[in-house]
């Protein structure tokens, strides 16, 4: 997935959201981590999907504040969305 092996202070210094070592995290993912967190990007999917799941009706909630505090670009997302599922059919 990460094309290339990176240090996380070269990463950070380069001013990269994320960066590889190609080492596993303690989970066993072998995937990208963030610079600020260290985390790697599968567990912290891991992680969201958990707190989705535990509570959908906040999800919801924030989606819904996002959208509204975005008309705009929630409308556009929204259009493209559904220009790719005409293209897709």
């Amino acid at each position: 997935m990460f094309p290339y092996i990176l240090a996380r202070d070269e990463a950070m210094k380069l001013g990269m959201k994320f960066f590889c070592t190609g080492r596993r995290c303690k989970h066993g993912h072998s995937a990208p981590r963030y610079t600020k967190t260290y985390m790697c990007l599968e567990c912290r999917r891991m992680h969201e999907r958990a707190r989705i799941k535990a509570n959908p009706g906040a999800h919801r909630v924030k989606c819904l504040k996002w959208y509204y505090a975005n008309l705009d670009k929630g409308r556009e997302m929204a259009r493209d969305y559904q220009r790719r599922k005409r293209a897709a059919a």
